[in-house]
C-alpha cells in the first residue's frame, strides 16, 4: 500500500466523531478514486471538519496566524525561501536571486496549505492571496513550461543542469500544490500551470538522455507527476514518472552524492533489485512514495516487491522508536559515501542475546 495514503487513512480514523459532509469523489489530499491497484482510499478534503476541541483550535490557529505568519516570512528578505523570486522572475520587479535553490518549492507548499486551508474556511481572501501569487508564478513560467528561479535567475545555474540545484524538488511541489489548490478550489489556474511544467518534464526526460539519467534529489516530481496523471487523466505524466523511475541505478558510478550513480542518491542499484534502504533519508522517502504511487497506478509486482524489503528493512534495522529515519553519515555498507543518511547497513540481530540467570539465582 502506500505510506502517503495510509497517513490519510489514519487522520480519517481520528476525525470519525467529526461533522461528516460528503461531495463528489476524488477530491481527497491524494486521488486514489480510479487508482485500480490502491487497497485504500483518500477521503475526500471536506468530508471531514474539526468541531470542537484541541484540533479544532489548532486548525483555527493555523488559518489566522500560521499561515499569514509564513507568507510574512516568505517575504522576508532575509529569510532562506523566497517569493519574490517569482516576481523577479515575471518581470514585475527587479532584483537577484535570493534564498535557495530549493525555495520555489517551499513556497508551493506553503499555496498547498493555503489551499487547503481555505477548502475549509472559504475565506474570500484566502482565495484572492492563492490566485495573486497563482498569476506571477504563470507569468514567471517559461513558454516551454519549465520554471525554477534558480535558473532562470542566476549566470551559474542552467535548467536541467544539475540535479542538487533542486529543480525538480521545486517543479515536482508545484505539481502537488496545483492538484490540491484545483480540488480544493475547483478552478484550473494552477492546474494549468502544472500540466505545462509536465509537458515540459515529459518532452525532456521521455527520450531518456544520457545527461538526465542521474537527476535523483529529492525527487518530488514522481508523486507530482503521478498526481497531475490521477488529477488530468493525461498517460504522458505516469509514463514520465516511469521512467525517472527506471532511470534509477541504470548507470551507476556516475558521480558524487551531489551528481547521481551512488548510494548516497539511492541510484547506485536499479530499484527494482534494492534490499535495504540507504543514502539521503529524505530523498529516499521521496523515491519509495512516489514508487508507491506509479504502484498503484500499474500494479508492477516488481516494484512492490522491492517496496516491501525496503519497508522491513526501514522498520526492523534503520528506525528510532519515534518513527524518524536518518542516522547521520559515515559510508554505506556498499563504500559509498553519505550523510543525512539511513546508512543501508545490514543487521543479522538487532538486540544482543538475553543473560542467562543460574538455577541458585
Amino acid at each position: 500500500m502506500t505510506w502517503k495514503l495510509a497517513s490519510g487513512v489514519l487522520l480519517a480514523m481520528t476525525t470519525a466523531s467529526v461533522l461528516t459532509a460528503c461531495t463528489a469523489e476524488g477530491a481527497g489530499v491524494v486521488d486514489t478514486s480510479k487508482s485500480e491497484h490502491a487497497r485504500l482510499r483518500s477521503v475526500d478534503l471536506d468530508d471531514v471538519r474539526w468541531t470542537a476541541g484541541f484540533w479544532a483550535k489548532k486548525h483555527a490557529l493555523c488559518r489566522t496566524a500560521i499561515v499569514p505568519a509564513v507568507h510574512q516570512a516568505l517575504l522576508d528578505p532575509k529569510n532562506s525561501e523566497q517569493l519574490v523570486n517569482f516576481r523577479v522572475a515575471a518581470g514585475l520587479e527587479q532584483g537577484p536571486f535570493r534564498g535557495t535553490n530549493w525555495s520555489d518549492g517551499d513556497c508551493y507548499k506553503w499555496l498547498e496549505a493555503v489551499s487547503l486551508v481555505y477548502e475549509v474556511s472559504k475565506d474570500p481572501a484566502l482565495d484572492r492571496l492563492l490566485d495573486e501569487w497563482i498569476e506571477v508564478i504563470g507569468k514567471a513560467q517559461r513558454e516551454d513550461g519549465f520554471v525554477s528561479t534558480n535558473a532562470q535567475l542566476r549566470d551559474d545555474v542552467q535548467p536541467l543542469d544539475s540535479p542538487y540545484t533542486h529543480q525538480l524538488y521545486n517543479m515536482g511541489h508545484l505539481l502537488t500544490a496545483a492538484c490540491v489548490h484545483h480540488r480544493a478550489t475547483g478552478k484550473g489556474n494552477f492546474l494549468g500551470i502544472a500540466r505545462k511544467t509536465g509537458d515540459f518534464l515529459h518532452g525532456q526526460f521521455s527520450p531518456r538522455p544520457p545527461r538526465l539519467v542521474h537527476f535523483p534529489w529529492n525527487p518530488s516530481a514522481y508523486m507530482g507527476l503521478v498526481e497531475l496523471y490521477r488529477t488530468t487523466g493525461d498517460r504522458r505524466y505516469l509514463e514520465v514518472a516511469r521512467i525517472m523511475i527506471n532511470n534509477r541505478g541504470s548507470s551507476p558510478g556516475g558521480g558524487d552524492h551531489r551528481n547521481g550513480g551512488t548510494d548516497q542518491t539511492q541510484d547506485r542499484v536499479p530499484l527494482r533489485e534494492e534490499t535495504q534502504a540507504v543514502g539521503h533519508a529524505v530523498c529516499a522517502m521521496y523515491l519509495y512514495c512516489g514508487t508507491a504511487d506509479l504502484y498503484a497506478e500499474t500494479a508492477e509486482a516488481a516494484l512492490l516487491a522491492a517496496l516491501e524489503r525496503i519497508w522491513r528493512n526501514v522498520t526492523t534495522q534503520q528506525m528510532y522508536v519515534t518513527g524518524a529515519v536518518g542516522a547521520g553519515g559515515g559510508r554505506s555498507s556498499r563504500g559509498d559515501p553519505v550523510h543525512e543518511a539511513l546508512l543501508g547497513v545490514t543487521v543479522t540481530r538487532t538486540c544482543p542475546e538475553p543473560a542467562r540467570m543460574s538455577p541458585d539465582k
